[in-house]
């Protein structure tokens, strides 16, 4: 799968790198706020396009102010309005997403 090199979420734009190897930490994907990178592994196109969905939710929780306290519909709404943005900003990423 081709990836973009960046994307943005909100106002910010993000950096996705797709390593050769595992990540340090031996995960499928690590989300860095301070330089706003999205890291992940080789993987397969499916695994690619879920682990990077769950890394956009990390950017998405910390970017609309979502903590653990937050009722069910505050954090829903979160989630709603991050992914309207993602979506109408990044056409690529999403027809990545979506397999085509």
């Amino acid at each position: 799968m081709k990836l973009p090199k960046r994307i943005k979420i909100g106002p910010y734009r993000w950096t996705l790198v797709v390593l050769e190897e595992s990540c340090d930490d031996n995960t499928w994907g690590t989300c860095h706020h301070g330089d706003r990178r999205i890291r992940m592994p080789a993987q397969s196109d499916a695994d690619m396009r879920v682990h990077l969905r769950h890394e956009i939710n990390h950017v998405i929780y910390r970017m609309m102010g979502v903590g653990p306290e937050d009722p069910e519909e505050r954090v829903v709404d979160a989630f709603a309005l991050g992914w309207a943005m993602v979506s109408e900003d990044n056409p690529k990423l999403m027809k990545c997403l979506n397999g085509r």
